[in-house]
């Protein structure tokens, strides 16, 4: 249906509104876009996100974030959260990637700097205040080598987000919350103190993210 041509969108239910993702068909693998209050286009073809959500490995599901710079569109990086990530911050990120999350934050929109070993991002209190996890249990610190994903939940939120892509570095307050997967544009996040053409810091926002099906 998807390879066909149709438009397909998920619908999901939150405090009685609908939203709605669209579902698209990339490099043979269905992905979910995340959701908004956008109403579907006339003709759409609408399936239930329940249904949809049978298809995510719930241990370990695979995020997808597409990244672009002024505009235009870098690439993708695929994130396969770790299984042995607790519960409540699997939740979280998976929300936050799907605009499941109730207070309404999201992935979308952070924006990247890239540092000698790494790329990462700050989040804005203000667009995840609302997004409330239990402390770390492992407030002292990780080594995140090549690969590996670090996040910060500082006061009960998300604070911050970490692409290793360099040798390994100890980071405190955080945890390791996932891998980087074959499939990623390499090239968008390796390059440390990566420059635009014109001389500046090529900033990566996050325009679009969701998750990716594989059964």
């Amino acid at each position: 249906v998807v390879k066909g041509g149709r438009k397909v969108y998920s619908e999901l239910v939150i405090r009685d509104k609908k939203l709605h993702a669209r579902v698209s068909a990339h490099e043979n693998r269905l992905h979910v876009h995340s959701f908004t209050k956008q109403p579907t286009p006339d003709g759409s073809t609408i399936w239930p996100f329940g249904r949809l959500q049978k298809l995510v490995p719930g241990e370990a599901p695979l995020v997808f974030l597409e990244m672009s710079h002024k505009g235009s569109v870098l690439g993708r990086v695929y994130l396969r959260l770790t299984a042995d990530l607790a519960p409540e911050y699997r939740e979280c990120l998976v929300h936050l990637a799907t605009g499941q999350h109730g207070s309404g934050a999201s992935l979308r929109g952070l924006k990247f700097r890239s540092s000698f070993d790494s790329i990462f991002a700050d989040c804005p209190s203000e667009q995840f205040r609302g997004v409330s996890v239990p402390p770390l249990s492992n407030a002292g610190g990780v080594s995140a080598g090549p690969g590996d994903v670090v996040a910060w939940f500082g006061s009960g939120y998300l604070s911050g987000l970490r692409f290793q892509v360099g040798p390994c570095g100890y980071h405190s307050g955080c945890c390791i919350v996932g891998r980087i997967q074959p499939g990623s544009s390499m090239d968008l996040i390796k390059a440390a103190h990566a420059r635009s053409r014109r001389g500046g810091e090529l900033i990566r926002t996050i325009t679009d993210c969701g998750l990716v099906l594989e059964q």
